[in-house]
């Protein structure tokens, strides 16, 4: 029966990829607690700022997250496809007719 304690250089590439993101939590929040820092002030004369800890918890993040693949974008309907001045007259007069409403007046007033 193998050992619980061995190396995880025993587990497959997934599996190590997959690594858990915890003990970067846990060194995360003992950075901010106020025993290390007192220690560390002591040692060093200033706070840790704690951004090793954070950069490495990011990593761990990071790397377990998957993103979506992106969906192909959805054609978008006409009304939101810009045209030159030619082109917007000649959709109107297909999808409308030959009215030209120019200096003329719109339907609730000529009524």
């Amino acid at each position: 029966m193998p050992d619980s304690n061995q190396s995880d250089s025993n587990q497959p590439d997934d599996a190590q990829e997959k690594e858990s993101c915890i003990p970067y939590f846990d060194a995360l929040w003992f950075c901010y607690s106020p025993v290390y820092q007192f220690q560390h002030y002591y040692k060093f004369g200033r706070a840790d700022d704690c951004s090793g800890h954070w950069s490495n918890f990011y990593s761990c993040l990071k790397s377990r997250t998957k993103f979506k693949v992106q969906a192909p974008e959805a054609p978008k309907h006409p009304l939101w496809t810009i045209r030159s001045k030619e082109e917007a007259e000649q959709y109107w007069k297909t999808q409308y007719g030959a009215a030209n409403f120019e200096g003329g007046k719109g339907r609730a007033e000529k009524e």
